[in-house]
């Protein structure tokens, strides 16, 4: 196999795993907003401006976009940024907790694909 193929395999599968988990989160948000109310902590409550299900819609439609792009493969390093930003407001908001420890580790891929992206597309 060559070389290229192979050194690249580790950032698919990242890129594709990253990918599914915000598009199903993504999904999710836009078929059950009211799932994800309880997720919402008391300071978001407080500057949000708008309606809880409105903010969870248009959270659900930037998480599917994120995930639509790291399907692709486009914008990889961008998106992946876009999505560690993503994630530390999440993980800043959220205090500590088990889904904290989901999200670091969310994080972390985030963080590989946007530093060693540069030829991950397969």
């Amino acid at each position: 196999m060559d070389k290229k193929i192979t050194k690249n395999i580790p950032f698919l599968i990242l890129r594709i795993g990253l990918g599914f988990v915000f598009f199903w989160f993504g999904v999710d948000k836009l078929v059950n907003p009211e799932n994800w109310l309880g997720y919402i902590t008391p300071f978001l409550f407080s500057i949000i401006p708008f309606n809880l299900e409105i903010f969870i819609l248009i959270l659900g439609i930037i998480e599917f976009i994120l995930g639509i792009i790291l399907f692709s493969g486009y914008y990889l390093k961008y998106t992946s940024i876009i999505v560690a930003m993503h994630l530390i407001v999440i993980i800043l908001s959220q205090g500590f907790n088990e889904i904290t420890v989901r999200d670091i580790g969310l994080l972390a891929i985030a963080l590989a694909l946007a530093t060693g992206s540069k030829n991950a597309k397969m």
